[in-house]
């Protein structure tokens, strides 16, 4: 049971892939928290909560889905009104989170997806009725924009998957 502080709105959630921690993204609290998890006890301690949005944004916000890359560096927070991709870098040793910045996507990105390797994320605009592509710098989490495409009418799941053996 998560109980937070203030009125957040923990929507999604990623596990951390090598240590014992959860981040949340916070749908109305427009932010992430990351929570330790103690294993033996099964309780969550909350670690650090830092905004989505820019300084100075005022303009109504939601904060929809988190996925963080599979090595662990870097992890991503869409924004519906704000309508961006929240860049944050993991620390490698206490999980905390640095704001890397905010790109530029789709009209209200209600689902995203990185690939299995973590080098690419897909983002829908569920009011743009588009797809983004975005390649994940690996040393740096910088997305650099490859294209968009027409997908149809309020795309609302993207998920990356590895086929075959």
């Amino acid at each position: 049971k998560v109980e937070p502080e203030a009125h957040l709105g923990p929507r999604h959630f990623c596990f951390h892939p090598t240590q014992n921690i959860l981040y949340f993204s916070n749908e109305q609290g427009c932010s992430v928290t990351g929570y330790r998890l103690d294993t033996s006890a099964g309780t969550l301690s909350a670690l650090q909560t830092i905004t989505t949005l820019p300084a100075g944004y005022s303009e109504r916000n939601t904060c929809s889905q988190i996925q963080i890359t599979p090595s662990g560096q870097f992890l991503y927070a869409p924004n519906r009104g704000h309508n961006s991709i929240a860049c944050f870098a993991v620390d490698a040793s206490s999980g905390r989170l640095t704001a890397l910045g905010h790109v530029a996507t789709e009209a209200v990105p209600s689902a995203f997806s990185l690939d299995p390797e973590g080098h690419f994320l897909f983002a829908a605009g569920s009011a743009s009725n588009r797809l983004a592509a975005y390649r994940v710098n690996s040393n740096t989490g910088e997305l650099t924009p490859l294209g968009t495409y027409d997908v149809g009418k309020r795309p609302m799941w993207v998920l990356m998957t590895r086929l075959g053996g």
